[in-house]
């Protein structure tokens, strides 16, 4: 079994962390993830190809979720939730999406 590997970011932080999973990239989930970091009130944002907008940072909630992989593994940001179950104050769309947080960037990224 090949293990996941997850880069993520917290809050406003410039160095990511890495952590590795014994979880295929195809099954890994957001509860997977979780148990893995152990740490409570905050957001998880995933980076993901939308149709429409291309890559985008998507905001999952729901722990059976499987979480989007590249190459292997998982990019994500975690943001410290602020007793707030929606993301409006994240888009920098401005549209009130509630499970997914739209960012541009111009590298990509």
């Amino acid at each position: 079994m090949e293990d996941t590997k997850i880069i993520y970011h917290i809050d406003d932080e410039n160095t990511p962390y890495l952590v590795k999973l014994s979880v295929r990239a195809d099954k890994v989930t957001l509860g997977d993830f979780k148990a893995a970091l152990n740490r409570p009130n905050y957001k998880f944002f995933f980076k993901s190809v939308d149709a429409d907008f291309g890559v985008v940072k998507e905001e999952i909630s729901d722990d059976a979720a499987s979480l989007p992989c590249f190459n292997g593994r998982v990019i994500a940001w975690l943001v410290t939730a602020d007793g707030s179950a929606k993301s409006d104050n994240h888009s920098s769309a401005g549209d009130g999406l509630t499970t997914k947080a739209v960012e541009f960037h111009e590298d990509g990224g």
